[in-house]
């Protein structure tokens, strides 16, 4: 499933940070109204859910707050990482 189709209602994507066909990293809101890091397997089809999945429904894992900057960091000039939204990423964090 492509990370832009997983949109469960606890977490608004922002942004797509890092996609290489099979695993994504987005930045956005989690439902408290803070910005976080989230991660997923995407499965291999459209109709595949991926991992993680609730009750067969598409859903994010939350990355814990200290390796969210780190990772940021790390994904800069990597295939597949859209470096703009990194750093925009960065600079939201850094406000």
């Amino acid at each position: 499933m492509k990370p832009e189709n997983v949109n469960p209602k606890n977490f608004k994507v922002e942004n797509i940070v890092y996609d290489n066909e099979y695993f994504s990293i987005a930045y956005g809101i989690w439902e408290e109204g803070n910005r976080h890091l989230v991660m997923r397997w995407n499965g291999e089809s459209d109709d595949d859910p991926g991992y993680p999945k609730l009750f067969n429904n598409p859903v994010w894992f939350l990355i814990t707050e200290e390796l969210k900057i780190p990772i940021l960091k790390t994904l800069i000039n990597l295939p597949g990482t859209n470096n703009s939204e990194v750093l925009n990423a960065l600079r939201k964090e850094t406000e």
